[in-house]
């Protein structure tokens, strides 16, 4: 019986040898994933503070990058703007309408068979109207308005047109059958180049009566009316 409960107790030393030490290496290993744990846990939240760092440091790069796009998208707007301005200010300049007209008449009553000479010159703006040839020259080209109105002497009759280089623009016939001195006009609108001449004459081949006096004009007018 001795040497059964010495066993016995044996058996209960080795079993209790055993526990004590799986329990201490149970604590050494819960002390060690205790200890990976907390690196872990401090390795992650550097490492999450690092990318958050990041993170800010490129949010505040594009943001800066955004405000100076904006502002040289402003500064490129505004230059734009300002050369639209000018440029359009010289455009205005440009298109301004120089002035240009002249009105003359005869200075008496005359009969004619080819150009119609209007030597009283009452306005000659832009000197374009020759007194002496009786025609107009362009120096500005654009389109024009000319009018001619003629009085016709006592019971007879004129036949004239208005022409540029030769070319007819506009006719007109007036014979006075009454003995009232009678005045009519025509008017033409053209477009004129450069150094075109319109003057007024009589009808190919006909010989034109006209009528003068204080109370009736017979005259020639034009002006440039658009560029």
């Amino acid at each position: 019986m001795t040497a059964i409960k010495k066993a016995q107790a044996d058996m209960k030393s080795m079993l209790d040898d055993a526990i004590q030490g799986g329990l201490i290496n149970i604590t050494v290993a819960v002390t060690s994933m205790t200890t990976n744990t907390s690196e872990a846990i401090t390795r992650m939240e550097k490492e999450n503070k690092i990318l958050k760092d990041q993170l800010d440091d490129a949010i505040q790069g594009g943001l800066l990058t955004i405000s100076k796009a904006v502002s040289a998208m402003t500064t490129n707007t505004s230059v734009a703007i300002t050369q639209t301005e000018r440029e359009q200010m010289i455009i205005k300049d440009q298109l301004v309408i120089p002035t240009i007209y002249f009105y003359a008449r005869t200075a008496a009553s005359s009969t004619v068979s080819q150009t119609v000479v209007y030597t009283a010159v009452e306005v000659n703006e832009g000197q374009g109207y020759d007194p002496a040839t009786g025609r107009f020259t362009v120096s500005v080209p654009g389109l024009y308005a000319f009018t001619v109105q003629y009085c016709l002497s006592n019971m007879y009759e004129a036949w004239l047109e208005i022409v540029n280089k030769k070319k007819t623009l506009q006719r007109s016939s007036m014979k006075d059958k009454s003995g009232t001195y009678p005045c009519v006009s025509m008017q033409v609108f053209t477009k004129a180049d450069v150094s075109d001449q319109i003057w007024v004459q009589s009808t190919s081949g006909s010989n034109s009566q006209l009528y003068t006096d204080s109370f009736r004009y017979t005259s020639f007018s034009g002006a440039l009316i658009h560029l």
